[in-house]
């Protein structure tokens, strides 16, 4: 038996591959589209941060990388990121991480329980608030700086069998186009992904233990296997 799996994101061939010899075809299509910006805000008051900075997404990071690599400046302030594919690319770059976490609200957590009373945020138009808005109900100074920017692009899969989500927003475009069954497994690529699409009424989720790409195939043959 064959599992139709929509992928909102363009994945590595070699996976797709993988995954279509053990009968799970994978139509992968890139619905959130991102550009990369120069806010002038950042440039000019990058200097004048004298506190924590938090990021949330590598796609940030490679904004970060571009701006300062063009402006000859370095980041030598303390950071918080999410775990996995964010936090090994902020070690890449040479970046100083104060701590880590699976979701941006238990970083969230993080920032409140080490007594930090003011973060930057690097991000972009669309982003996730909950986080911000427990952190500035307990006093805590939250700053967004958009250094990217994502557009949805509209797409309608005419027969899945399954879904997987690397992002909110990916969640939110997917949504603008294609009904989604509460029966329909959902795989994504981390908890802060899988509590958006829960928060929204879907509880038939599935998250693999590593945020990975390899790991979310082997998320959803594991459910083929295990289900068909």
């Amino acid at each position: 038996m064959k599992l139709q799996v929509a992928i909102t994101r363009h994945i590595n061939k070699t996976l797709k591959k993988k995954a279509s010899e053990k009968n799970v075809f994978i139509d992968d299509v890139q619905i959130v589209k991102v550009k990369l910006l120069t806010p002038d805000r950042f440039i000019n008051n990058i200097s004048k941060i004298d506190h924590h900075l938090v990021f949330t997404s590598v796609n940030s990071l490679i904004a970060i990388k571009q701006i300062l690599s063009e402006n000859d400046f370095q980041i030598s302030l303390p950071i918080y990121c999410i775990q996995g594919k964010t936090a090994d690319y902020a070690e890449k770059l040479g970046l100083k991480i104060k701590s880590t976490a699976k979701t941006s609200m238990s970083l969230a957590k993080k920032i409140l329980a080490d007594g930090i009373s003011q973060v930057t945020h690097f991000t972009s138009n669309i982003r996730l608030t909950d986080w911000q808005i427990f952190l500035q109900e307990r006093n805590v100074t939250y700053t967004a700086i958009e250094v990217y920017y994502k557009k949805k692009i509209k797409h309608k899969w005419n027969h899945i069998d399954g879904v997987a989500f690397f992002s909110p927003s990916q969640v939110e475009a997917f949504l603008e186009c294609n009904n989604l069954s509460s029966e329909t497994p959902i795989f994504c690529i981390g908890e802060t992904t899988g509590d958006f699409i829960k928060s929204l009424g879907y509880q038939h989720v599935f998250i693999p233990n590593e945020p990975s790409e390899e790991d979310l195939i082997e998320e959803i043959l594991s459910y083929k296997k295990n289900n068909t």
